[in-house]
This record gives C-alpha cells, structure tokens and sequence, in this order.
C-alpha cells in the first residue's frame, strides 16, 4: 500500500487509488499521524482537529474508526495516544525525508521517483476551517518539503545525468523555487546541454526578471546563457 502526501493525498493499493473518507479532518488526522511517525497523544489530536465539537473525543474516536477500515491493524490506538504504524506502507514524505537524510547513499531512480511524484504542496488540499495550530503545521512542514525536494534536485544535477533526463526535474525545482538563483542557473545550464539554445534565451530573461524582482541578483550562469 502506498499513502501520497506529496501533493493531494492518496492512497494506492494493489495499483489503484483506494477511496479516502469524505471527512476532511479524518484525511488530514491521517495525514498528520503518518507524518508524525510516532504515537501521538489523543488531547494533542483533539486540540488540533476538534476544540470546537461538543465531543471531541468522540470525534477522534469516529475519525479513528474510518481510518481503521481503510488501514485496518496499521491504525494503532490506547487510551492515551494513536498512530499510524507504517510497516507496510510506503510514504513518500517518509521516503523523501530519509533519503535526504543521506543524499549520498540515496540512489538517482529514488531521488527521480520522489522529485516526480510531488504534483504539489504537502497535503496540499487539506487547510481546515477554525484548526489554526494545525494549519501553522502543515504549512511549516510544506517548507520543509519543498527545501527536501529542492536538495534532491540539487542532488541530480550534481551527479551529472542526462540532460534531457533531468530537465522535468530541474523545471519543477525552478517553479517550486522560483526567488533562488540556483534552479535558475541549472535550468539555464540543462537546457543548453540538451541543445535547446532557443529556449533557453528565452528562458534567460523569464529568469532575470523573476530574480530581479525577488531581489536576488542572476548568477553569471543565468545572465551569460546561452
């Protein structure tokens, strides 16, 4: 089974999308729970989904329920605390943190599969209503992942791949980042090494302009291309 955080959450199993609970809360208490990676105490969980219901244990009872059918023994929960055992379970905002952790050891296909799998932001269609503690943490924890995705991009462009191979890789880093001269420099750089010249001329002074505006002075690699 494979839980996508990456962008829209989704759930694969057996090669094809499994249906998520209706509930937003309930999707994002699992988000929260696989992005944690431990227990988690039950009044930390309520205090971020459910200060507002008349029950909010109950809530986080029902929740927990829903997410049961779907994960069945994964979902792990006693009085005190929950979590989402992820023995089993491929996430990829666990599979790109670890691989981070250690970019030298992380292979190129990994770090290509993770890089292309992010469509978006984490957990990017989940900001709830009146869960301002939980929203102050899905946003910090997006940064985190955009930083994580923008060093395993660093990361393939330094271990020279083909062009052509890395340019979907090196245009979402320049579009994840787009104030940071880098992705800028190395986008410049890929495309004339695919023989793209015309585009990227063009692409130059997209880039220029974009930098100035941020502030951010254009590397010689961005101002000199091609």
């Amino acid at each position: 089974m494979q839980l996508r955080l990456l962008g829209p959450m989704a759930v694969i199993a057996d090669g094809k999308a499994v249906q998520l609970p209706a509930a937003r809360k309930t999707r994002a208490l699992l988000g929260y729970l696989a992005a944690e990676a431990k227990p988690v105490r039950r009044d930390r969980l309520t205090h971020l989904f459910w200060e507002v219901p008349d029950d909010p244990k109950g809530a986080l009872r029902w929740s927990l329920s829903k997410l049961r059918g779907l994960f069945h023994d994964s979902i792990v929960a006693d009085r005190e605390t929950a979590a989402l055992d992820p023995a089993g379970i491929a996430i990829d905002y666990i599979e790109l943190r670890d691989a981070v952790a250690d970019l030298p050891a992380a292979s190129s296909e990994t770090l290509e599969r993770l890089c292309a799998s992010a469509a978006g932001s984490f957990m990017e269609e989940l900001d709830l209503p009146n869960c301002d503690d939980f929203n102050a943490w899905r946003i910090a924890t997006a940064e985190d992942v955009r930083a994580w995705l923008d060093k395993a991009c660093a990361e393939l462009v330094a271990r020279k791949l083909p062009p052509d191979q890395l340019l979907p890789h090196v245009r979402a880093w320049c579009e994840r980042s787009p104030n940071d001269a880098e992705p800028a420099e190395a986008l410049c750089r890929t495309l004339i090494a695919a023989g793209r010249e015309e585009e990227a001329e063009q692409m130059r002074g997209l880039l220029i302009r974009r930098l100035a505006e941020a502030a951010v002075h254009a590397p010689v690699g961005v101002r000199d291309c091609p």
